[in-house]
């Protein structure tokens, strides 16, 4: 059964009013409403109106024509940026959009830490020998809460105030 765009406005606007992006204090503030009007408008017992799905929209940060959609189509609204950039898209060859495709795919839904460890790696590949080497043990430090004496040798870095101390009683005189 199709539903008619006000039932569907009604049901994002109750969607989004349980999952606290916004209250009915606060949107009845914005449309000027009695607070119980907009606890009839949420619960279906009053019609959706144009002010109150603007208000909707501006109070979650969402354009209001998104109220408007199926929940289950997925549709969203474009920004200015990503009309244009769909316009880009949609005049290049089939073969290059396909292409594009493949590689966004290869990031969609990356995990933050994958995405992080990749800007890591990238930053260290840029870097010179030595750079890399002290920011390969800053990492080590941070991860294992130390280095060893001999990674910090090697990497040329100063002893710690433990290590001082170690040495100066092995070559104290008795």
């Amino acid at each position: 059964m199709k539903r008619t765009l006000a039932e569907r406005a009604a049901e994002s606007i109750k969607a989004l009013w349980e999952r606290r992006a916004f209250t009915q204090v606060a949107l009845a503030k914005r449309t000027g409403l009695w607070q119980s009007v907009v606890n009839r408008i949420i619960h279906g017992q009053q019609p959706v109106t144009l002010d109150v799905i603007e208000a909707v929209g501006e109070l979650c940060g969402i354009d209001p024509a998104e109220l408007l959609a199926d929940a289950g189509s997925g549709v969203k609204v474009l920004n200015p940026a990503e009309a244009e950039l769909l316009r880009y898209v949609r005049a290049w060859p089939v073969s290059t959009r396909e292409a594009l495709i493949v590689f966004l795919r290869f990031f969609a839904n990356e995990p933050p830490v994958d995405a992080q460890l990749r800007r890591a790696l990238e930053y260290l590949r840029e870097m010179g020998k030595g750079e890399r080497d002290r920011a390969v043990a800053y990492l080590l430090l941070l991860h294992e809460g130390g280095l060893s004496p001999d990674v910090r040798i090697a990497l040329g870095l100063p002893a710690t105030d433990d290590e001082r101390q170690k040495r100066s009683r092995t070559t104290a005189k008795p």
